[in-house]
C-alpha cells in the first residue's frame, strides 16, 4: 500500500498517508502526518473531502482529547458533501455530546431505531457510544449483535478492516482462523 501512495499527488498521498500509518500501528505518525494535512488545508482556505477516510480522521482528531481536536473533526466531517459525511457527523455529535452531557441527561440510543441503509462509519460511531456511555447491558448485547450480523456483509464485500472493527477477536493478530472461516462463511 505505501508504495501506491508514493505515486499519488501530493496532497492526496499525504491525506491517505494518515490512514496506512494508522493501519501499520503507528498512531503517532498518523496524528503528526494528520497535522500536515490541516495544516496543509489551512493555506487553502478550504479542508480538502476526505471521502470514506473523514470518519476515521475525525476520531483521530477527538482522541486527542481537547476542544481543538473536536473542532477540527467537525471540520474535517463537514467539509464532505457525501450522505457518508452527513451521517458520519450526526454520529460523532451524538459522541461529542455523550461526552460532555451527565450521564442522566443523556438519551438511550437504541439499535432499532436506526435506518435499515445507515452507513457503516455512523454505525460504527454510534456503536462505539454505546459502548462507552451506556450502563445497560441489554441496549449494548443489541448493538453488538448489530454490528455482528452487519460486519458479515462488510467482509463478504471485501472490507476486511470495517469488519474487524465490529468483530475484534477476527484481527489477524488474535485469530488463527483462516479469514474465510469468520463471519460463517
Amino acid at each position: 500500500m505505501p508504495a501506491l501512495v508514493s505515486l499519488l499527488p501530493s496532497q492526496t498521498a499525504l491525506a491517505l498517508s494518515v490512514a496506512v500509518r494508522f493501519l501499520e500501528g503507528n498512531l503517532p505518525d498518523a496524528q503528526a502526518r494528520l497535522d500536515h494535512v490541516l495544516s496543509a488545508s489551512r493555506q487553502r482556505d478550504a479542508l480538502a473531502d476526505c471521502g470514506a477516510l473523514a470518519p476515521l480522521y475525525a476520531l483521530l482528531l477527538c482522541a486527542r482529547d481537547s476542544e481543538a481536536g473536536q473542532a477540527a473533526a467537525k471540520r474535517v466531517l463537514n467539509a464532505g458533501t457525501s450522505e457518508l459525511a452527513r451521517g458520519a457527523l450526526r454520529s460523532l455529535r451524538i459522541l461529542l455530546r455523550h461526552l460532555t452531557e451527565p450521564p442522566e441527561e443523556q438519551r438511550r440510543l437504541d439499535v432499532h431505531q436506526l435506518s435499515a441503509d445507515i452507513a457503516g462509519w455512523e454505525l460504527l460511531i454510534l456503536a462505539l457510544t454505546v459502548h462507552l456511555h451506556s450502563p445497560d447491558k441489554w441496549a449494548r448485547a443489541n448493538w453488538c449483535q448489530e454490528l455482528l450480523r452487519r460486519a458479515r456483509g462488510w467482509h463478504l464485500a471485501g472490507y476486511h478492516w470495517f469488519a474487524r472493527q465490529a468483530r475484534p477477536s477476527c484481527s489477524r493478530r488474535r485469530c488463527a482462523r483462516p479469514r474465510s472461516s469468520c463471519f460463517g462463511i
